[in-house]
């Protein structure tokens, strides 16, 4: 039942719900086809995933999977974004 809700939601493009279910999915199985759904639908409804690293990982491990790397790539514009943002926020608080 799990499985078929994270699959409907996505389907639906309800993206944070999904991700939800697909997040108990890989914790509870560990199955990396989870992990890269619960990932892609994190990066869809711009939240944040716990299982970056093991993305990370993961493409370290796998060197030849592209879509792995695209994914990590993703989210590692995604995060260095945020942090020019973050320092120009900063900045621009200082000068005031």
């Amino acid at each position: 039942m799990i499985n078929k809700s994270g699959y409907i939601y996505e389907m639906r493009g309800e993206y944070k719900k999904s991700n939800h279910f697909y997040s108990l999915l890989f914790d509870k199985t560990g199955n990396v086809a989870y992990m890269f759904r619960e990932l892609t639908t994190a990066l869809y409804a711009g939240i944040d995933s716990k299982n970056v690293p093991k993305l990370a990982q993961w493409v370290k491990t796998h060197p030849d999977d592209v879509k792995s790397k695209r994914l990590l790539i993703s989210f590692y514009l995604i995060i260095e974004e945020a942090r020019d943002w973050e320092e120009r926020l900063y900045c621009k608080v200082e000068m005031q």
